[in-house]
């Protein structure tokens, strides 16, 4: 009885954690419309990771800080718009890219 009791708890937190609808990677197209150029963003939503580095993912956004690069990036996923946000001691700046899941 044990062992059922056991195998019932493992499978519920495996199908609790389970989201339908909301695949675990995702990979969306980018170009920066003023150059044309174009780049792709993996996000593990599993894992809560955007091109590596740790992400805040939502229904609304997928969030992340490329300590690389020094980038603060923050893609609306309703729309599209990738907004990137560089500091820098003249204050800033933040640059505009389009962005669009690839299936």
């Amino acid at each position: 009885m044990a062992r059922h009791t056991l195998l019932l708890v493992v499978l519920a937190g495996v199908l609790g954690s389970w989201q339908p609808g909301r695949a675990a990677e995702l990979r969306f197209l980018c170009r920066n419309p003023v150059s044309g150029a174009t780049w792709e963003i993996e996000v593990d939503e599993r894992r809560s990771l955007a091109d590596s580095y740790p992400a805040q993912i939502t229904d609304d956004s997928i969030a992340w800080h490329d300590t690389s690069h020094g980038g603060f990036y923050e893609l609306d996923r309703r729309t599209g718009v990738l907004t990137v946000r560089y500091a820098s001691s003249t204050g800033g700046y933040a640059l505009h890219d389009l962005c669009k899941a690839m299936h």
